[in-house]
């Protein structure tokens, strides 16, 4: 039981205690209902002042009870707005709150399968929480009354794409649904837009790929490694037979003298290859017992002869940074020029500068002699011959002093002007001075 008051029952500057919550015992009261109850009857009584404050009832005629949720009462009723309306729109939710209370609970109701309540096939029941009984559910999947046989059925959740949420391909089943992108994309199908167009580079290509590249990395290391060390051992090799020929006493010399000709260098390896296609057959000038003469050209466009000489004995080639030195003095028109010479290999090779028309020897026993040549070209061979053998027993410095003079050595221009070979110089040079 509650009880209420009106405000004109409260006398003057009087305070009125107030109840908790929005019906606060103003001209509103509440009882809460039991959930344990099976039946509620409200009744309403009032007091009239003289009486000696008996209940007398139906003696208000403005007053009224009505049955709602507690939540609501607790949360939205307002007593000075709601209390006596009239304009007949004035609502309250109301909770149904039953069970079937036959039997304590689940377990023991289905025991008894003829007063059983969940009758269709796909329901549940579940145990009330407000004392004992039982009520039914469909089950997951399906929808309806499970109170009746069959009365639960499949839920066709791909017609529901806002309530279950597929935005790609549905299949519907009983009870379930599957929800996958559509062919070529990927991503989650039960967002909205969630389905991108599908990465053809695969999972399984990125590894394929991931190793391959790192296979081939490997690879190229090691042979990037490979080429590294081979080509420094091919440096050190190259300046091991640059200083066993004698390229740091040359360069000493030329460094120390002032008299060397102009324009005498040392060449490389690379820079012969390239001059002569790589000392290609169709270069070759002439053969002999010393080596292999090649016709070259430098980067400049410049015609040049390379000689690249047979294997030489230690001896030789301590004597060979000597010659190449003291022929590189030599300054005279009528002797062929010594351009440079390579250290870098096994066995020098000397450049010379390019004489088109042979030598004197192929000149004179040729298959086709010159017999016609006039006089006054045989006294200027024979001139500039005497002039050269002048010029290097006299002037040059040291003097070379030659005891033999064969044609081989003398090499003539396209005008039968006369140069004397350098290179045949040398080795008569070590033939003459191990006889004098």
């Amino acid at each position: 039981m509650s009880a209420c008051r009106r405000p004109s029952s409260v006398k003057s500057g009087a305070s009125l205690p107030r109840l908790p919550g929005r019906c606060t015992g103003e001209r509103c009261c509440q009882s809460v209902i039991p959930p344990t109850l099976n039946s509620y009857a409200p009744r309403m009584f009032n007091f009239e002042n003289g009486t000696g404050r008996r209940l007398r009832g139906s003696t208000m005629p403005c007053r009224y009870v009505f049955l709602v949720e507690s939540s609501w009462i607790e949360t939205v009723y307002d007593d000075r707005k709601d209390f006596n309306r009239s304009d007949g729109e004035f609502e309250v939710p109301v909770v149904l709150d039953w069970a079937i209370r036959n039997v304590y609970n689940c377990s023991t109701a289905m025991r008894n399968k003829t007063d059983y309540a969940c009758r269709s096939t796909h329901s549940e029941c579940f145990n009330t929480s407000d004392g004992q009984g039982y009520r039914c559910n469909c089950s997951e999947g399906y929808e309806g009354n499970p109170y009746l046989d069959d009365g639960c059925t499949d839920i066709n959740e791909c017609l529901r794409p806002k309530e279950y949420g597929c935005h790609g391909d549905c299949t519907n089943m009983l009870g379930s649904y599957t929800c996958v992108c559509p062919p070529g994309t990927s991503g989650n199908p039960k967002e909205n837009n969630g389905c991108r167009p599908k990465d053809k580079f695969t999972s399984a290509l990125k590894v394929v790929t991931g190793v391959s590249v790192s296979i081939f990395l490997s690879v190229f290391m090691c042979f990037w490694l490979y080429l590294g060390v081979k080509k420094r051992k091919l440096i050190k090799t190259k300046q091991k037979f640059f200083e066993l020929n004698g390229g740091v006493i040359l360069q000493q010399q030329q460094m120390h003298s002032s008299g060397g000709a102009p324009g005498f260098r040392i060449f490389s390896m690379e820079e012969l290859k390239k001059a002569t296609n790589n000392f290609a057959t169709d270069r070759v000038l002439g053969r002999g017992g010393h080596g292999v003469v090649y016709k070259g050209v430098l980067e400049d466009k410049m015609l040049v002869a390379i000689k690249k000489s047979k294997m030489m004995d230690e001896a030789e080639n301590k004597e060979f940074v000597r010659e190449i030195f003291i022929l590189s003095q030599i300054n005279h028109r009528n002797v062929v020029k010594l351009l440079g010479c390579c250290l870098e290999v096994e066995v020098p090779m000397l450049v010379y500068e390019f004489v088109s028309n042979g030598t004197l020897y192929h000149f004179i026993h040729s298959k086709n002699p010159k017999a016609d040549v006039p006089l006054d070209i045989r006294l200027r061979i024979a001139a500039e011959s005497a002039e050269a053998f002048s010029y290097m027993h006299s002037s040059a410095s040291p003097p070379i002093l030659l005891r033999l003079s064969p044609t081989c050595i003398h090499r003539l221009h396209h005008q039968s002007s006369m140069e004397m070979s350098r290179q045949q110089i040398s080795f008569l040079m070590r033939s003459s001075t191990s006889k004098f």
